[in-house]
C-alpha cells in the first residue's frame, strides 16, 4: 500500500510539472503571435553565442549585437544517458539555419529576431512575482 501511495504521488507531481511546462510553452507561443515576431533566415555564429533556456521548446540565443528566439521542432531534452546536450549538426560553420541545423542537439523549427526588451519580457513570462 505504501508503494502505491508513492506511485500516485509521483504521478500527480509529474502531471503538475508537465502542465506547468505546457503553460510556459503556450505563453511563449502567445508572445510570438501578439508581437508578430519576424522570422530570421539564420543566426551568424562568428562569435560566442549566449543562451538562455526558457523551456523545453524555446531558447534565447544572443551574440553581441542581436538576440534570437529559437523554437525547436519538438521538445529538447538532454541525452538521458549522459545528461548533457547532444552534438550539433550544422551545414555551415558561420550560420545556424532553421529546418536542417540543430542547436544543443535539437532540430530548429523557427528562428525569430527579438529586441533586448523582448528578451527581458520573455524571461519573465509565466513566472509569478517572487518566483
Amino acid at each position: 500500500m505504501k508503494h502505491f501511495a508513492l506511485i500516485i504521488t509521483a504521478a500527480l507531481l509529474g502531471a503538475c510539472a508537465t502542465s506547468h511546462q505546457e503553460e510556459r510553452i503556450n505563453a511563449v507561443r502567445d508572445f510570438i503571435d501578439v508581437n508578430d515576431l519576424p522570422q530570421a533566415e539564420s543566426i551568424r555564429t562568428f562569435e560566442q553565442l549566449d543562451q538562455k533556456e526558457l523551456n523545453e521548446q524555446f531558447i534565447i540565443v544572443s551574440n553581441r549585437r542581436e538576440h534570437f528566439l529559437i523554437e525547436y521542432s519538438q521538445r529538447c531534452i538532454y541525452d538521458p544517458l549522459t545528461n548533457r546536450p547532444r552534438p550539433d549538426v550544422r551545414r555551415d560553420s558561420r550560420h545556424i539555419y532553421p529546418g536542417i541545423d540543430t542547436f544543443r542537439g535539437c532540430r530548429i523549427k523557427t528562428i525569430y529576431a527579438i529586441s533586448e526588451d523582448q528578451v527581458q519580457e520573455l524571461q519573465g513570462l509565466g513566472e509569478a512575482p517572487g518566483e
